[in-house]
């Protein structure tokens, strides 16, 4: 039950950011569940960002510790100019 309201909240935050600052035209989300783990990717086709920059709020980290608190890893891979992928793997339990 844990895991799967921390998921829906990476999820929440994901596309909230999507829709407020990538500025995307699209957003992709692929969720699976193989091979003992739970699989979750939101993509957006915006403007990125530089992932190594600092910013305000606590959005992203939130969503680490929250995929961290179920065991798993979080990532976010971001290009400017070509959109923000949010990862997201979990052990099924």
């Amino acid at each position: 039950m844990d895991t799967r309201r921390e998921l829906f909240l990476i999820f929440k935050e994901s596309v909230n950011n999507a829709v407020k600052y990538a500025d995307c035209s699209g957003v992709k989300v692929d969720f699976r569940v193989a091979g003992g783990e739970i699989f979750l990717e939101i993509a957006d086709d915006g403007r990125g960002f530089d992932v190594l920059s600092e910013y305000r709020g606590n959005g992203l980290a939130n969503m680490k510790s929250r995929a961290e608190k179920s065991g798993g890893k979080f990532e976010i891979v971001s290009k400017i100019g070509e959109g923000t992928t949010v990862k997201v793997r979990i052990p099924q339990i």
